[in-house]
C-alpha cells in the first residue's frame, strides 16, 4: 500500500501586535513630490497625509509606481522635487520581497527575528515564529540555508514583532498557508499603529483597510472607505465616462465650400462605422469586468470558507480531508490574482478607449 504521510496537527496562535511607542497624530507628510528614475516621471507633484491608526491600501497597475512610493516613504529613494517627512515619534517597518538581501545568512531564524523583535515578543518568540511555519528545531536553521519563501518569511516576521509604529507592507500574505494568513489577518486588525498595504488580496484588503489610495498617471486618488468601496466608487465612475458617449449618426458641420456630398456621406460613413467599433468593444470590455467581478465573488467565497475549514484542528485529524481541502486552496488562491489581473487589465483598456475618445 502507498504510504500515506499525515499532516502535522497545526496549531492556532494568535497573537497581538502593538506600538512600543505611539506616533504623533501626522505619521507622513508628502508635498508637490516628483519622482524619476530617468524618463519619464514615474510619480509627478503628489501631495498625501496619513494620520496614526490609519489602515490605507495602496493600489494601481503592475508599474504604477507602487513600489517606488513605498520606497520613497521608507527613505530608500529620494525624490528629486518636493518634500516627504515622516512624523515625530514614527518608527517604520518595511517589508517587501527585497528585504531577503538584508538577513543575515549565518544568523538561525531564531537570532535574526530576535535581533529586532521588540520585548513584550521575545518570552513567546518560538510560538509566534510558529505563525511562520518555523517549529521546534526549524528555528535553529540557518538564514544562508532557507530558501527564497522561508526567507521571505522570516523578513515578514522581523517587521511584525518589531517596535514599529508605521508598517509598511508590499504583498504580506505571500508564502503563507491558510492558518498563517488568517493570523496575520486578525493580529493587523488590532494593530493600534498605522499600516499601509499592497495586495492583490481583495479578501485581505476588505478585512483591513479603511482607505484607498489609487496610483495611475503618477498621480494619487484616494477614496474613503473598504476596498469593496473603492470598487464600487471606481466601476460607477468609469459607467458615468461611458454614459457621457452617445452615438449619433447626426452631425452639425456643413459641407465645406466647394466640397462634394459625396465626400460628405462617406465621412458620416466613416464616423458611424468608428462609434460602432468603440461601442462594441465598450461592450466586449464590460462583459469581461463583470465577469470577472462574479468570478472574484464566488472565488474570495470559496477561499473564506476553505480557510475557516482549514483553521479547524479537527481537519488535521482526517488526512483525506485536509488534502483535499488543501488542493481546493492552492487552485483558488492561484486564480484568483489570475482574475484579478484580467478585470484590472480590462479596466485599464476601458478606461484608455473612453480618454482617447474624439471631443
Amino acid at each position: 500500500m502507498e504510504t500515506i504521510e499525515i499532516p502535522p496537527r497545526q496549531k492556532t496562535i494568535r497573537f497581538s501586535i502593538k506600538a512600543d511607542v505611539q506616533s504623533y497624530k501626522e505619521v507622513l507628510t508628502v508635498d508637490d513630490l516628483w519622482f524619476r528614475y530617468g524618463q519619464p516621471w514615474v510619480l509627478n507633484d503628489i501631495s498625501l497625509r496619513m494620520y496614526r491608526g490609519e489602515k490605507t491600501a495602496l493600489v494601481g497597475i503592475n508599474g504604477a509606481g507602487k513600489t517606488t512610493f513605498t520606497r520613497l516613504i521608507s527613505q530608500e529613494l529620494t525624490p528629486q522635487k518636493g518634500r516627504l517627512v515622516l512624523g515625530q515619534r514614527v518608527h517604520t517597518g518595511y517589508y517587501a520581497q527585497h528585504q531577503i538581501d538584508v538577513l543575515n545568512l549565518e544568523k538561525t531564524i531564531y537570532e535574526e527575528v530576535a535581533s529586532t523583535a521588540a520585548l513584550s515578543f521575545q518570552p513567546k518568540l518560538r510560538d509566534i515564529l510558529g505563525l511562520f511555519q518555523f517549529s521546534n528545531d526549524d528555528v535553529q536553521k540557518r538564514i544562508g540555508v532557507l530558501s527564497g519563501g522561508e526567507k521571505a518569511r522570516v523578513s515578514l516576521a522581523k517587521i511584525l514583532l518589531s517596535p514599529s509604529n508605521f508598517l509598511i507592507m508590499d504583498e504580506p500574505t505571500n508564502h503563507l498557508d491558510a492558518a498563517s494568513r488568517a493570523s496575520l489577518e486578525k493580529a493587523l486588525m488590532e494593530y493600534d499603529g498605522t499600516l499601509l498595504l499592497i495586495s492583490h488580496d481583495r479578501y485581505f484588503l476588505d478585512k483591513l483597510v479603511n482607505r484607498v489610495i489609487e496610483i495611475k498617471d503618477g498621480k494619487l486618488k484616494e477614496y474613503n472607505g473598504s476596498y469593496s468601496h473603492y470598487l464600487e466608487k471606481r466601476e460607477a465612475e468609469t459607467a458615468a465616462t461611458a454614459a457621457e458617449i452617445v452615438p449619433s449618426g447626426k452631425s452639425d458641420k456643413k459641407p465645406v465650400s466647394g466640397g462634394s456630398q459625396r465626400k460628405t456621406k462617406e465621412q458620416k460613413q466613416q464616423e458611424a462605422a468608428a462609434r460602432q467599433k468603440i461601442s462594441k468593444e465598450r461592450k466586449r470590455l464590460s462583459e469581461i469586468i463583470k465577469n470577472a467581478e462574479t468570478q472574484m465573488e464566488v472565488l474570495t467565497e470559496q477561499k473564506d470558507s476553505l480557510e475557516q475549514q482549514l483553521a479547524d484542528p479537527q481537519t488535521y485529524s482526517q488526512t483525506e480531508l485536509f488534502l483535499q481541502l488543501q488542493k481546493e486552496y492552492d487552485t483558488v488562491l492561484k486564480m484568483l490574482p489570475e482574475v484579478e489581473a484580467a478585470w484590472e487589465n480590462a479596466h485599464l483598456k476601458l478606461e484608455e478607449l473612453l480618454s482617447n475618445l474624439p471631443a
